[in-house]
């Protein structure tokens, strides 16, 4: 039988390669979600089975989202830290966390997940000082921008102009995200819901407008 030591390297190697048929056999077999484990990543200490999943390196070699997104659901489900942080090899402080990568990295699901999981948001990334969400805006990841902010996220030191010229002003002028969507949602049901009333219930309208709209963008 293998030692927890040798499981918690096959966690870490299922982790790294996206593979949840190992990596939840390797769970299965007594493994611990959160150990860490040295990271070849230049410049950094250590890091759990999750930030495996998504470190950033492993991903433009093999982006296997299904797979990762898929890993990161069974660690979640078996207990893994959602906040956890890659550490810096100079001493223990946190470098950046799962959730930075993931945003980098555009992974929409998987950064819905960690969320959903108590991920913290406004994580900053040692060094730079960028939360998930800049990364997101930076890279121009749309649906995971909007994602980040219907959560709570801050627009301060984003650079969402970058991807829509002049959201970040129409966004303050609303007086916050959340206006923001209601105003773009009484928008669209003003436009859509006379057209529709044949058909659906206004309530109706409103919900298919959820669904369809993507509230908060544009």
């Amino acid at each position: 039988m293998a030692d927890r030591e040798e499981l918690n390297q096959r966690l870490h190697d299922a982790a790294l390669a996206g593979d949840v048929v190992k990596l939840r056999e390797a769970i299965a077999a007594g493994a611990d979600v959160d150990a860490r484990l040295p990271s070849h990543e230049v410049g950094y200490k250590s890091q759990t089975p999750l930030c495996a999943v998504v470190c950033a390196a492993e991903i433009n070699r093999n982006r296997a989202e299904k797979g990762r997104t898929a890993c990161v659901r069974a660690l979640l489900d078996a207990g893994a830290s959602a906040s956890a942080a890659v550490i810096l090899r100079d001493n223990e402080e946190p470098g950046y966390t799962a959730m930075h990568d993931a945003a980098w990295a555009g992974l929409d699901t998987i950064c819905r997940l960690l969320l959903d999981a108590g991920a913290d948001l406004t994580a900053i990334c040692d060094g730079n000082g960028f939360t998930p969400l800049r990364y997101a805006a930076i890279h121009r990841h749309h649906r995971l921008v909007v994602l980040l902010l219907s959560r709570g996220a801050t627009t301060d030191g984003s650079p969402l102009d970058q991807i829509s010229p002049g959201y970040h002003s129409r966004i303050s002028s609303a007086g916050g995200f959340a206006n923001y969507q209601k105003q773009q949602r009484a928008k669209l049901m003003a436009m859509l819901a006379p057209k529709m009333d044949h058909l659906l219930p206004p309530e109706l309208v409103s919900h298919v407008i959820t669904f369809w709209g993507h509230l908060g963008w544009t």
